[in-house]
């Protein structure tokens, strides 16, 4: 992936289409009114975006999305007779088998997944579950404690405790609210359409972009750069006309994390890397994401040895359970 190619994910990952002229300008005078009436610069809307690995259940047909990540233990505990523990979904397969979802489900009736066949005591009767077109699933995360083996996104695990219903996953949200107080700063709503748009991401990739990021309902870009924000600002605003934001940042940019995310998954053996995003942490904060099936010292150690000074953030589908 090139850096343009980088720069438009991030723009256009759940972004509307821009705002044509007049309703942009509209759109202005309505905010300015509403930010005079408050008695601040501009009212800043913040919405909630959600990352990571985390209850992100999407019942959209066809639509991918990622299974949850356990509830890592205290680090002061001691792992109990090799036994681990996860929470995901549970799928049954057109065999019989019962597996436990890791990475990736099809959110479709039924749901599909890869990952580990459960053994031991189970039975359906044990979880509240649907079923179509003769297959069984649960539409929620179940806590599951067994023994895994092989240790892989294709194992088995053996179960020695029946399973729990796993606890509400807590929101994961990014501060999305805008850089500046005054976005509309030399702006210009003739060139604030979908073409502008497009310029606006081949300008966007040929920046240091450590963050990119939209407000207001999608139509205000923030921008965090490395270096000379100045500079940014002025070759970004060169092509767009829309509401916008350029700062800077010391952070890691987002081509630097890419680099990084491929030599962890380079360093990682293949049985045990699930997936990676160069885009996880806060904005001004930005991180790797690595999920991997089981964490332990050797395999952080190797993570955080290809990341470099990059920052991340590790989830494991598996941790070890303590009683």
């Amino acid at each position: 992936m090139n850096e343009e190619d980088r720069v438009r994910a991030l723009l256009e990952r759940g972004v509307p289409e821009p705002p044509t002229p007049d309703q942009w300008a509209s759109g202005a005078q309505r905010r300015a009114r509403r930010s005079r009436l408050a008695g601040i610069a501009i009212a800043l809307v913040a919405i909630s975006a959600g990352v990571g690995v985390i209850s992100q259940i999407n019942p959209a047909p066809q639509q991918l999305v990622a299974s949850p990540a356990p509830t890592s233990v205290p680090s002061n505990s001691s792992p109990a007779d090799d036994l681990v523990v996860g929470e995901s979904q549970l799928i049954e397969q057109p065999n019989g088998d019962v597996t436990f979802c890791v990475g990736l489900v099809y959110q479709m009736l039924p749901p599909s997944c890869k990952g580990v066949t459960v053994k031991g005591e189970f039975s359906w009767d044990m979880v509240d579950h649907q079923e179509a077109n003769g297959i069984r699933y649960t539409d929620k995360a179940y806590r599951l404690i067994g023994r895994l083996d092989p240790v892989s996104a294709e194992g088995t695990l053996t179960i020695v405790e029946p399973p729990e219903a796993a606890a509400p996953a807590p929101s994961d949200e990014r501060d999305m609210a805008a850089i500046c107080s005054d976005p509309t700063r030399n702006a210009d709503p003739a060139t604030g359409s979908a073409q502008n748009w497009n310029e606006l991401t081949e300008v966007a990739a040929t920046l240091p972009v450590v963050s990119l990021w939209t407000s207001d309902g999608g139509s205000l870009v923030n921008v965090l750069v490395r270096g000379d924000s100045d500079s940014a600002y002025k070759a970004l605003r060169s092509v767009w006309g829309g509401p916008l934001c350029v700062g800077d940042s010391d952070k890691s940019t987002l081509s630097e994390r890419e680099t990084a995310l491929e030599r962890v998954a380079a360093a990682l053996p293949g049985d045990q890397y699930l997936s990676g995003s160069a885009d996880a942490g806060d904005f001004h904060d930005p991180a790797l994401l690595v999920e991997v099936v089981r964490l332990d010292p050797e395999l952080r150690s190797q993570i955080e040895s290809a990341a470099g000074d990059v920052n991340v953030i590790v989830k494991a589908m598996f941790t070890d359970y303590t009683s």
